[in-house]
């Protein structure tokens, strides 16, 4: 981080028609425009300037400064004339306040950052709905994860805290499931959540048989056999064909078991069987949902005290069959059931580690759960990992929806929408590229929740601040690798990505002697490119910053 100096522009190393614009913007600044005839000059305007600025001349080269009050400007070396730099704005100031930051390029016949009219900020309603449209998800999938997580926010009585699974007295031990001998053929009766996105159905769970239909390694492969409002999942134009479970079945003991059980931990394995049993049902996707991990199969008690008698005593997801809609079929409906096996395992692997160390049996609440934005971030971080693997290309959908409107995501105040899935997926991805399955581990294991957690396995690089700055950078340069206008390889490994992940990420443009607006919600950041213009022959070039304090500005010298 660069100590500034606050002072009326002591600036060296410029240009004589830099310095002049400079000068000229200080006077305005200092003097006001105010008209003739014995009129009081406004009051002094604070000007900052960065200092650390001429280690921009490599490439790769980075500045970080954190916005003083007034106007912020820095110098930018430019010994070869023309070239081109990245800026992000980073709004954690803690206030979780939306941000409206100015930027202006000061080319040497513009005389003042004030003086110019700016683009105007965009709007932050532009955000995606929680059920906006997405090839790989079903509408309205988001809304599950919202409506088992409010569940845990009831707090649970100390009488609810009992140490036996299924016996009747607190003083007992305790009695756990024992699925060890199933076999492939056997019927199972199992409680499966029945209500739908808009939180309607005929009834909270509903009582579904259960055909096992794959024993693998590590995963046993349930189908729902009976109808659910005309939609089959063994029969008809949407059954679930032989192939398509033998590819599960493969994909989860092979790529997923090990994915996650080597870098994030290990089930709780409440059934003893070794095994996730992964539950194909039409009354999943009749409810709108690709799936989802139900806290209640590992709970023996509710909020209020009372036996659990919806529990299943199972390691297990549920996940939709084939048919939400005509589109969701054969491979489009098998990657994204599979995908969603992988993002749900991770769940509850992560709550697995949490319920562990509260003594397993207890209702665990949520503010003993992971905080919501991480636990998404590592379970839509972990799908493009699983995609990594099996050789198919790492991006998708909802990272595009996040590019398409960054500025109004926040990175910790998850909306329960594509865009904010998106931004933690892409924020979670990075954190394994930079700290590999031992980071990520630890973040699932160790006692701490949400922002503790990062700030702790990132200490080294300014915890979940640093790394979020730096991820910024690391997403612009991914933006210019899709355009085809950068090799992210030229850049130090801390500001890109390894994996291609062509993402439309469409940073703003400040054309040289021109002003812009953005607005940044509160853990959020917008993304700008700023280029000397072609024949620009000065040895530097300048921008000056107004927003709020606290706000962070990083600039990055591109090749």
């Amino acid at each position: 981080m660069n100590r500034p100096t606050t002072t009326l522009f002591q600036m060296a190393s410029h240009t004589r028609g830099f310095v002049a614009a400079i000068l000229f913007l200080g006077m305005l600044l200092t003097l006001g425009c105010g008209g003739g005839g014995g009129g009081s000059p406004t009051s002094s305007i604070p000007t900052t300037t960065v200092t650390g600025t001429d280690s921009l001349v490599s490439a790769g080269a980075t500045v970080q400064h954190s916005l003083v009050a007034g106007v912020n400007v820095f110098s930018l070396p430019t010994p070869g004339g023309v070239a081109t730099f990245g800026l992000t704005v980073t709004n954690m100031t803690g206030s979780g306040s939306a941000a409206t930051v100015k930027i202006t390029a000061l080319g040497a016949s513009i005389a003042a950052s004030r003086g110019l009219p700016a683009r105007p900020a965009a709007a932050l309603a532009a955000a995606p709905s929680p059920t906006a449209a997405s090839s790989r998800l079903p509408e309205g999938q988001a809304l599950i994860d919202q409506q088992l997580r409010q569940r845990n926010r009831v707090p649970a009585p100390a009488a609810a805290i009992r140490r036996n699974l299924v016996a009747t007295t607190v003083d007992q031990a305790p009695t756990y499931a024992d699925h060890r001998n199933e076999a492939v053929g056997d019927t199972v009766t199992l409680w499966i959540y029945a209500r739908n996105t808009f939180g309607i159905g005929p009834a909270e769970y509903l009582q579904r048989q259960a055909v096992l239909r794959r024993l693998g390694k590590h995963c046993k492969i349930f189908v729902d056999p009976d109808e659910y409002n005309g939609l089959s999942a063994v029969t008809g134009a949407y059954a679930i064909s032989e192939a398509q479970l033998d590819q599960m079945m493969n994909d989860f003991d092979n790529i997923g078991w090990d994915l996650i059980v080597n870098g994030y931990g290990s089930p709780w394995d409440i059934d003893q069987d070794r095994m996730i049993s992964l539950v194909f049902s039409p009354l999943v996707a009749k409810n709108g949902f690709a799936g989802f991990f139900d806290t209640k199969h590992y709970e023996q008690v509710n909020a209020d005290g009372t036996t659990n008698d919806k529990t299943n005593n199972r390691d297990m997801v549920a996940i939709w069959s084939p048919g939400y809609s005509a589109t969701w079929i054969d491979d489009k409906w098998l990657s994204a059931a599979r995908e969603t096996c992988i993002h749900e395992f991770q769940h509850l692997v992560s709550y697995s580690a949490r319920a562990a160390k509260l003594d397993f049996p207890k209702f665990v609440t949520d503010d003993q759960m992971e905080e919501v934005w991480l636990d998404e971030a590592m379970s839509t971080a972990v799908e493009a990992r699983f995609r990594i693997r099996r050789g198919d290309p790492a991006g998708e959908d909802r990272f595009n929806v996040y590019a398409a409107n960054p500025s109004a995501s926040s990175l910790t105040g998850f909306a329960w929408n594509l865009e904010s899935y998106g931004h933690l997926g892409l924020f979670g991805l990075y954190l394994w590229e930079q700290g590999g399955d031992d980071a990520i581990r630890n973040i699932i294991q160790n006692t701490l929740r949400g922002t503790a957690s990062v700030d702790q396995v990132f200490s080294s690089r300014g915890g979940l601040k640093g790394m979020y700055q730096d991820w910024g950078l690391a997403l612009l340069a991914e933006g210019l690798r899709h355009k085809g206008v950068l090799d992210p390889s030229t850049l130090p490994s801390r500001f890109r990505y390894v994996h291609d992940l062509a993402l439309p990420l469409a940073p703003r443009d400040l054309p040289f002697g021109t002003s812009d607006e953005s607005t940044v919600t509160g853990q959020g950041t917008s993304f700008t490119i700023m280029s000397s213009p072609a024949g620009y022959s000065q040895s530097s070039y300048g921008f000056a910053v107004e927003g709020l304090e606290g706000v962070t500005v990083s600039v990055i010298r591109l090749p």
